[in-house]
């Protein structure tokens, strides 16, 4: 695993990225929804005698599934970016084991998936910003699993120097080196499958709001090292 890669504050402001992804978001709509429009028309006329027309249902389905995850990745990105952050002592154990167990709940892993090693201390940031930024991490680990493996991902905090080092490592498929200073950039995928790719973009935002940071270690084929920098508690 290679050292740690600052991730950056995504260079646009707030607003334009809601912006840009309303644009991105109504291309798509409009190409999923000739999609569905499709499929349905060839349903409606009774043109469904092929192996592949029985598949329409499953097709508009799906269509329609990505098209409402994009919506709600707008929604939550744009509700943070009207939110006023509140700072104070947060408890990470709970914080944290609470959002990796409705996220194992959420993908059907089983909670084993994820060990927590060592204490973890109290943080000077806000709750709620803090869901965020750990539901993005915890999916996006337990979502790029190798195939045909079940997800191994660590957890484990360290104060240093008045910071807390929270850093989450998974044995998954990794992520290219390359792709390393595009992290953070909305709209970015680096692998196939649903998401929008503006996860990590909330993330780093989140972070930014707090006097936080977030730094990458990735090698394809291996994992990835994800460590939030926190003000200690």
């Amino acid at each position: 695993m290679t050292g740690l890669f600052e991730v950056p504050i995504p260079t646009l402001e707030p607003e334009e990225d809601v912006q840009l992804f309303g644009y991105a978001l109504s291309r798509d709509l409009k190409v999923s929804l000739r999609s569905i429009l499709g499929f349905g028309q060839h349903l409606a006329e009774g043109r469904a005698a092929t192996p592949e027309c029985g598949q329409y249902p499953m097709k508009i389905c799906e269509s329609a599934q990505w098209l409402e995850r994009q919506m709600d990745a707008l929604a939550n990105y744009a509700r943070f970016c009207s939110r006023r952050v509140e700072l104070g002592t947060v408890e990470l154990s709970p914080l944290m084991r609470g959002v990796s167990l409705q996220q194992l709940e959420k993908s059907g892993w089983p909670e084993d998936c994820v060990e927590f090693v060592g204490a973890f201390p109290t943080a000077r940031a806000d709750r709620a910003v803090l869901k965020i930024v750990f539901a993005e991490l915890f999916e996006n680990a337990l979502r790029f699993c190798a195939p045909g493996q079940r997800p191994q991902i660590s957890v484990r905090a360290e104060v240093c120097e008045g910071r807390v080092e929270i850093t989450i490592r998974d044995r998954g498929i990794g992520i290219p080196e390359h792709c390393l200073p595009l992290l953070g950039n909305p709209f970015q995928k680096f692998h196939p499958g649903p998401g929008v790719g503006l996860g990590l973009t909330l993330v780093r935002r989140a972070l930014a709001a707090i006097q936080g940071r977030l730094l990458c270690s990735s090698v394809a084929g291996q994992g990835s090292t994800f460590q939030v920098s926190l003000e200690a508690g």
